[in-house]
């Protein structure tokens, strides 16, 4: 029997890209799901054909303490997100987007007695100063990248929120770039760098890359990040330590941008999507991000990086039309 058989499981956010991965994962492991989402970025679709019965509350995660009543665990993945260019050009509104849900929710928690609790925290809250791959004491040294400051000092908030519970065993997990299906291709100042890039290659003439290509980062396919939350909160659920444990959501590997364009390329030839070469330009005048960004590995991946891309590819194919 799954640690989670029969578990009442709620996951604000549950509607969104990672959310939805997490509610089908949980699902599949015999948990009673409940998810809130006001829909403000979630989409209902994300939750159709899911492999259990889903308990859907339609409304903001801070609107009441009552909605986590009766929960065995709470994973809270409720955000407001952003490619590189919108995250810099509005990182006071970003702050202020997510510092509510990142510390309230920890609050409602508590108030509703909930036993266990996930934090869902970024690899966003790493300074660009320290050294990489980042390691899990250097996660509040310095201040977060300029490129994702708002954000990244948010999510740093919910980190001591979750610190602070008490009468709660929680649990921090700072994911690394997650991409796959049900990702967000929608405008391209909005989406994260590969639902972008895949985004360009099916549909422009030429590849624009934002930055000079060399920017090194590590991806992680959502089905991986949501069963490494899950083993997250099923090891603090045994932990006697009084201290809140956090992991890194990260594989061993990385990729350069540059690569990774030619790897997304070479998989829309073979499968057929594109029927020439295309000239990929690298525009240094365009925000690009840290020029590096990779983790201390967590729990393992089972899904490699070209099997989750041509994944991803072939759920964009089959749903561009409703991603326009």
């Amino acid at each position: 029997m799954s640690f989670w058989t029969n578990k009442r499981v709620v996951v604000t956010g549950g509607a969104g890209f990672v959310g939805s991965h997490l509610v089908g994962q949980l699902g599949l492991a015999g948990a009673q799901v409940v998810v809130i989402d006001d829909f403000s970025h979630g989409i209902e679709a994300n939750l159709c054909d899911m492999p259990c019965d889903i308990t859907l509350i339609s409304q903001s995660a801070t609107s009441s303490w009552k909605h986590y009543q009766h929960a065995d665990a709470v994973f809270n993945l409720a955000a407001t997100v952003g490619g590189v260019a919108y995250n810099e050009r509005y990182n006071t509104e970003m702050f202020a987007q997510n510092i509510d849900v990142q510390t309230q929710v920890p609050l409602l928690v508590a108030q509703a007695q909930v036993p266990l609790f996930c934090q869902v925290s970024s690899a966003c809250v790493y300074s660009e100063q320290i050294d990489y791959p980042a390691r899990i004491q250097d996660g509040h040294a310095g201040l977060p990248s300029k490129s994702n400051l708002g954000y990244g000092l948010a999510k740093r908030a919910g980190e001591y929120a979750a610190q602070a519970l008490t009468g709660t065993k929680a649990v921090i997990v700072r994911p690394t770039g997650m991409y796959g299906p049900r990702d967000w291709f929608d405008p391209i100042e909005r989406a994260h760098v590969i639902p972008a890039l895949i985004r360009r290659t099916v549909e422009q003439e030429k590849v624009v890359v934002w930055g000079d290509g060399e920017q090194i980062r590590s991806f992680m396919h959502a089905r991986d990040g949501a069963l490494g939350m899950m083993q997250a909160l099923e090891i603090c659920a045994h932990n006697t330590v009084s201290t809140v444990p956090i992991f890194n959501l990260a594989p061993p590997t990385h990729i350069r941008v540059r690569h990774l364009v030619w790897v997304i390329h070479d998989l829309c030839c073979r499968l057929g999507i594109i029927s020439h070469e295309k000239e990929i330009i690298f525009d240094d005048t365009k925000p690009a991000g840290m020029p590096i960004r990779t983790l201390h590995p967590g729990f393992p991946c089972s899904i490699s990086l070209s099997e989750g891309l041509k994944e991803t590819i072939e759920w964009y194919m089959e749903n561009k039309n409703d991603q326009c």
